[in-house]
């Protein structure tokens, strides 16, 4: 049996189009080859950026706090205007890859440039190019990353695959933090007395990542094309927001979006002060990540399966649940680490799944528009889901503020503090499994997928 969607003709079973090949390895593999570049960038200056400010090109606290919400705000809007560009321009090339090639190089090269902050007295001097750097650098990681995560939409629309792609793609991330971790990692404290040295690591990694970066982004544009045909229609910016706003999946998904990942944020912001106050030891912060990232890893190739075996609501909600019990079960031992380790393993069974299917679902609000409206507007679905993934962040970071004033957290805080051991615990653990299993609910609003994408028997 067949069905339409979008006047694109599509198996009752698998939701791929009929007569259509399946995407085979190489696509999969170089989707995510593009977010390993993605996150040569992102994680690194996510990991590294706030102690190169401070360390380094000797900023101040105050003034990188200022400068890191600042520009997560100008990153929103360049979101948006990514967003509009890639709905309102198609070449020959196509509507997405594209801007692989042509908007990565300045990409990475203004990455370099970010973490060279020239050794100059002059503190303003210092600050103003920092600044300046950090938002060049934001304005083409949102004309990269914006068309990367739309394209996943025009190279299938079988909701199977869109999760295997961004199963994949998950899984990417996950080994690119694992990297930076083990190896980035030990030379910041090798090479912490010396200043100077450090800047050159930092100089020659990020270089490094620049060729890198290339051959991964060429490798993502030439193994993915763009399969799906969309209209090429030019959309008025009133219509843009107008198809937005009637777009209730969409709506549902930034909803749960921002609920899920402020709490997954904020285990992940909160992390630092758990193993250095409860556990005792900050160098237990990569034996975390590592449990967290690897069940992560595992979970990857059964996305795609689990998917293809229930509805994807199901699993969302699901992957949300089995997330929460790892955040929730901190609270029944928190000072012990083996105990520590197994609750973010655990917890890690759901993250990347979640993520993935995120994405996917992102696609099905594409898909929903085409259906709605007749006309795509795959850059405004993605721009706006990205933004309510940036307000879950600052949420996350203002709950963790708010939480160690509450509880009392200072620098002079001791490890094994009581009050500070109760009140990480909720930090990381209990207000985040609340928040997970919220969002996780939300999504149960997103509308069941139409016959002709829904998987056999559901």
């Amino acid at each position: 049996m067949a069905g339409s969607q979008g006047g694109i003709t599509t198996s009752q079973h698998t939701g791929r189009p009929a007569g259509r090949r399946p995407l085979g390895a190489a696509s999969y593999l170089g989707y995510a080859a593009g977010d390993v570049a993605n996150n040569l960038v992102f994680t690194f200056q996510a990991l590294f950026l706030l102690i190169y400010y401070t360390n380094v090109a000797r900023l101040s606290p105050f003034d990188v706090g200022v400068l890191l919400l600042g520009v997560r705000l100008w990153s929103a809007a360049c979101d948006l205007l990514a967003g509009r560009l890639i709905d309102t321009r198609v070449s020959p090339r196509g509507r997405f890859r594209p801007y692989l090639l042509w908007a990565s190089p300045p990409l990475l090269v203004a990455s370099v440039a970010t973490f060279s902050v020239p050794a100059v007295d002059a503190y303003g001097v210092r600050l103003a190019y920092a600044w300046a750097t950090s938002a060049v650098m934001m304005l083409f990681y949102s004309l990269v990353t914006i068309p990367y995560a739309s394209l996943a939409s025009a190279m299938t629309v079988d909701p199977v695959e869109r999760v295997g792609l961004n199963s994949y793609r998950m899984g990417a991330v996950m080994l690119v933090q694992i990297a930076l971790a083990a190896v980035v990692a030990p030379q910041i404290t090798r090479l912490g007395a010396d200043p100077a040295a450090l800047q050159r690591f930092f100089t020659t990694v990020a270089g490094v990542f620049v060729v890198a970066g290339l051959a991964l982004y060429g490798a993502c544009y030439r193994t993915c094309p763009e399969r799906v045909r969309t209209t090429t229609e030019a959309v008025s910016l009133r219509d843009t927001g107008a198809a937005v706003l009637a777009n209730r999946p969409l709506l549902v998904l930034c909803a749960s979006s921002v609920v899920l990942l402020t709490g997954q944020f904020a285990i992940v912001t909160a992390q630092a002060h758990f193993v250095t106050l409860v556990l005792g030891d900050s160098g237990l912060l990569i034996l975390l990540t590592v449990a967290t990232a690897a069940t992560s890893l595992v979970m990857v190739p059964l996305g795609p399966r689990l998917v293809a075996r229930w509805e994807l609501r199901r699993v969302y909600l699901a992957c949300a649940v089995v997330s929460a019990v790892g955040m929730a079960g901190l609270a029944v031992a928190p000072t012990s680490v083996p105990f520590a380790l197994g609750c973010f393993a655990v917890q890690g069974l759901g993250v990347g799944v979640l993520n993935a299917l995120m994405y996917a679902l992102a696609a099905e609000c594409v898909d929903h528009g085409r259906r709605l409206t007749g006309v795509a507007v795959p850059g405004a679905v993605y721009s706006t889901y990205q933004v309510s993934r940036k307000v879950a962040q600052a949420l996350a970071g203002g709950l963790l503020g708010w939480g160690l004033g509450v509880g009392g957290i200072t620098a002079a805080t001791r490890p094994g503090d009581p009050a500070a051991v109760t009140t990480l615990v909720w930090l990381t653990g209990l207000i985040p499994a609340v928040l997970v299993v919220a969002g996780g609910l939300l999504i149960l609003r997103f509308p069941r997928p139409p016959a002709a994408v829904t998987p056999a028997g559901r």
